[in-house]
């Protein structure tokens, strides 16, 4: 008999059931129960962790079922595989639906020996074994982000949380703007499984892993393998899961909104189910998609796939005299991309270029083996336009030789933040910083755009799709813009600042330059926990302060709260 078939035959009413163990349970008289097929760990619904219950019961000499007859999802007189693998196709695929009863409780309509149980009288009571609870079970929207132009696909990062060692998930999301393509991945194609798999301990498939989308839904699951002992161990925001999708051509830039409907862990040891906290993101397409092809796979050279590379400038807002940080950001959808050259524009009568800050390291934390930046804000021409005079301009080279040392593939990856100073005389409106050709620094050679793909340079003029993404500066008057948690107004936050509010809200002090900075948990109020929550970031390690955090910006937040007044 073969190993995917054991476990239980049909029988008269007195049943002897052989498991794949080799223990003998005999079991008593049927008592006739509602439930609903497939609802293998007795919980009151079908869902992924029954699919693991099954396994974990078969193979891995987890807790036994309370009721064979719930776990015989495919009604077929016997509890095997075929069952875990049928929760599975319900779930994700679509392609299966429990016979009758489902998707309610209801009497088994086909009489056999497995309504009858290994305990006595466990087949007269269902739903007595509820989901588990874990605060701190999460499945969230890690990232979801695509370069766009000629690159039609796009990357979904799953994170996941739990205090339990995992051993399944399942999740839904939900495409409201219908801007990705209907798919099918049954075998793994267009997924990355991110757990650290041991692949000497265990070179084989340890998983089931599939995932659908169509009309807006995307179902996506994972069974952990059911004849080893691994298992996703807990953690928080755990990296779980990459999916690759594909665009509809036309997609225009943005953000579209891509949303949690619903979502599972499983607790390995147990099989039962946990419910998670779901988080949702926005999906980002940072240039206009293209009508090329889209491919799943991974390409590894240019003569796999043509080259798709975005070079972008982030837009910013300062005030007249302030400072304003335009990140310079690179997508492309290749590996081998070792280096670049940037030449960038901006009015120098507007702004003042500062300094070129270098964002991206390279994973080994080495040096580059090459980088050089330079800053022109000479206004000799006053109302000249182009790079002969203001300008940034430079390049660097992360390395020659190591293709481990290179940009992530399919990332918008923030490598240089060029940061510029508002000119005081500025005027309250907009100036562009922009890609320009040109520039023409120390060693007397202009400057061209280009990315160091595979050892060959490539620039718009030769690529099959290089977008070239400008940045606008917005001038707003100084009551919009401050640094979160900067209560005292010198850009930056230290002690001085809870300081400064405590001695506003109890010593009678002057009020904080900009109150809304001073709200530095940005709940629209100004009390004793703001103080608190600064001194928090600062000594204890609990993270960054809400945005604008680090450089001056806007407030996302609409709330009660102003700059220069109460």
């Amino acid at each position: 008999m073969g190993l995917w078939t054991f476990t239980a035959t049909r029988r008269p009413a007195v049943s002897v059931i052989v498991l794949l163990t080799g223990i003998v349970f005999v079991a008593g008289e049927s008592a006739a129960v509602d439930f609903i097929r497939g609802d293998a760990n007795n919980d009151g619904r079908v869902s992924l962790s029954d699919a693991h219950f099954i396994t974990n019961y078969l193979f891995r000499g987890g807790p036994y079922l309370h009721c064979l007859d719930f776990g015989d999802t495919d009604d077929d007189g016997v509890v095997r595989l075929t069952d875990a693998v049928r929760v599975f196709q319900y779930l994700v695929d679509g392609d299966f639906t429990p016979p009758p009863p489902f998707p309610g409780p209801g009497p088994d309509p086909t009489p056999d020996e497995l309504d009858v149980s290994q305990f006595s009288g466990a087949c007269s009571s269902y739903g007595t074994d509820p989901p588990l609870r874990d605060p701190a079970a999460k499945l969230e929207i890690l990232e979801a982000e695509a370069i766009g132009g000629g690159e039609r696909r796009v990357t979904i990062t799953i994170a996941l949380s739990s205090t339990k060692p995992v051993g399944a998930y399942y999740g839904k999301l939900v495409d409201e703007a219908g801007v990705i393509e209907d798919f099918r991945s049954p075998s793994g194609s267009g997924m990355e499984d991110l757990h650290p798999w041991d692949d000497d301990v265990f070179p084989a498939p340890r998983h089931i892993l599939h995932a659908r989308g169509a009309g807006g839904e995307i179902h996506f699951g994972y069974l952990i393998d059911m004849t080893t002992q691994v298992e996703i161990p807990g953690g928080v925001g755990v990296p779980a899961l990459k999916l690759h999708l594909c665009l509809k051509p036309g997609t225009p830039a943005g953000e579209y909104p891509l949303r949690f409907e619903a979502g599972e862990l499983t607790d390995s040891q147990s099989g039962r189910a946990i419910a998670p906290e779901l988080v949702s993101g926005p999906l980002v397409v940072h240039a206009t998609v293209g009508s090329t092809g889209c491919s799943l796979t991974d390409p590894v050279s240019p003569q796999d796939s043509p080259s798709n590379i975005l070079f972008k400038l982030k837009g910013s807002s300062g005030v007249p005299g302030g400072l304003v940080a335009v990140p310079f950001q690179i997508g492309i959808n290749l590996d081998g991309a070792a280096g670049f050259s940037f030449s960038v524009d901006f009015d120098e009568e507007v702004l003042a270029a500062t300094e070129v800050v270098r964002l991206w390291e390279r994973p080994s934390g080495t040096p580059y083996e090459f980088q050089k930046f330079e800053i022109d804000n000479t206004n000799a021409s006053p109302g000249n336009a182009g790079v002969d005079e203001g300008f940034v301009a430079g390049a660097a080279i992360f390395s020659l030789s190591d293709t481990q040392e290179v940009l992530p593939p399919r990332k918008l990856v923030s490598v240089l933040d060029v940061r510029f100073r508002v000119r005081p005389e500025a005027p309250l409106s907009s100036t562009e910083v922009r890609f320009l050709d040109g520039a023409v620094g120390s060693e007397g050679v202009p400057v061209r755009n280009k990315l160091l793909v595979w050892g060959r340079e490539v620039t718009p003029g030769i690529s099959s799709s290089f977008v070239l993404v400008n940045a606008l500066v917005n001038i707003v008057p100084d009551v919009t813009s401050f640094v979160r948690g900067d209560s005292n107004g010198d850009l930056k936050v230290d002690v001085s600042d809870p300081v400064t509010t405590l001695s506003y809200l109890f010593l009678e002090g002057d009020p904080p330059r900009c109150l809304d900075a001073a709200d530095a948990n940005d709940d629209g109020k100004l009390d004793i926990s703001d103080p608190v929550a600064t001194l928090e970031a600062l000594f204890l390690g609990k993270g960054s302060l809400p945005p604008p955090a680090g450089w001056p910006g806007e407030d996302p937040t609409l709330d009660g709260l102003v700059c220069g007044g109460s």
